[in-house]
């Protein structure tokens, strides 16, 4: 039983909406928790909404803005940001309630550029809106910020010390996190530019990497020892057992991630073959072997009544929750789905050989 989660009352002339608003945030994949704060911004926002005397429809993109700089100005932290408020005011767009702002149209060589690298980061490479116009785009427009001038963008005479000079000037400005992400969509940005033409060299090798002290040891997982304990805790007689010793199986010798193993589906095992298609992130298929251990005949799950969907999607944290016969086991009351998953990686790093963690 997972601990309790307050869910506060929405009071204004949102409330209405409360409801219909945590259910689409759930559709979303959002965690009960992280529903519960956005729940609680809904209630501030739609208190801020009677206080200002605003009807529903009136709510707009500038009309956030005023209410998260009230909550920075009342000395808030949480969910004070402009950005965190544009999730609500989609989800009033969905329903109608507010007006759906035009899209701007691409002017200027800049935007036109803009708008042609987003169409390849979508279709050629397959990434998602939110990174495309999150996380890509912005770098991008950044970077291009003051270029576009009467004689063009003057990629001609781009060099490495401008990738630096801006590089010098953004990255202070952030994290350690974020300044990583700003190389990342940088470089991507400058192999584009390469790979159309409008610039001779990549000039990816003009960006440093940031630190990150996060890889410099092997993954933390579960020894060996405490591996075979943890499947030992299964009760392998009942039909919760043996569902709970194949996932627990997959995650420790395939190596495979929670939700990869939530979206197995019946005709993802070839046993025939011996092969088992994998759903990954970023919707990348891989077709795994299935081990003898995990898909042999003494594999509970391997015959025609056990290989079906190993979870029901019930909410959305299913998948990352680890198997109910296993949490009585001490060694997994505390550790998450990835340490299991991790094991394989530790295993492979001793033996220099190299497993699907990544």
């Amino acid at each position: 039983m997972g601990r309790k989660v307050w869910f506060p009352a929405v009071l204004g002339p949102l409330s209405a909406y409360s409801a219909g608003y945590g259910s689409w945030l759930q559709t979303q994949s959002y965690s009960r928790s992280a529903i519960s704060d956005r729940l609680w911004q809904f209630d501030q926002l739609s208190r801020w909404l009677e206080r200002e005397g605003l009807a529903v429809g009136e709510l707009s993109v500038e009309e956030c803005e005023r209410f998260a700089a009230s909550r920075r100005a009342a000395g808030r932290v949480t969910l004070v940001a402009p950005q965190s408020v544009k999730l609500p005011l989609e989800y009033l767009r969905t329903l109608g309630l507010t007006r759906t702002p035009a899209p701007p149209l691409a002017h200027g060589r800049a935007e036109e550029l803009l708008a042609d690298y987003s169409r390849y980061l979508l279709v050629e490479r397959g990434l998602t809106a939110h990174t495309v116009f999150d996380v890509y785009v912005p770098a991008a427009r950044l970077f291009l910020a003051g270029r576009d001038g009467s004689g063009g963008l003057r990629f001609d005479r781009l060099v490495a010390a401008d990738v630096s000079m801006f590089l010098a000037r953004e990255c202070p400005k952030r994290s350690v996190s974020g300044a990583r992400d700003l190389v990342s969509a940088l470089r991507s940005f400058l192999r584009y530019l390469h790979l159309v033409g409008r610039i001779e060299a990549p000039l990816i090798w003009a960006l440093p990497a940031i630190a990150d002290l996060r890889d410099r040891t092997l993954p933390r997982g579960l020894e060996p020892a405490a591996v075979k304990r943890l499947l030992a805790s299964c009760d392998r007689r009942s039909l919760v057992g043996r569902r709970d010793f194949a996932i627990l199986l997959l995650l420790s010798r395939l190596g495979l991630r929670a939700g990869e193993v939530a979206g197995l589906q019946l005709d993802d095992v070839d046993w025939r073959r011996g092969l088992l298609l994998i759903r990954g992130k970023g919707g990348r298929y891989d077709e795994l072997p299935l081990p003898d251990d995990v898909g042999g005949p003494g594999c509970p799950g391997s015959g025609p009544t056990g290989c079906g969907i190993l979870l029901r999607p019930r909410c959305c944290g299913a998948a990352h929750r680890l198997p109910r016969s296993a949490k009585c086991c001490a060694i997994a009351s505390r550790r998450p789905p990835r340490s299991t998953r991790r094991s394989i990686a530790r295993r492979c790093g001793h033996s220099r050989g190299r497993g699907r963690h990544r």
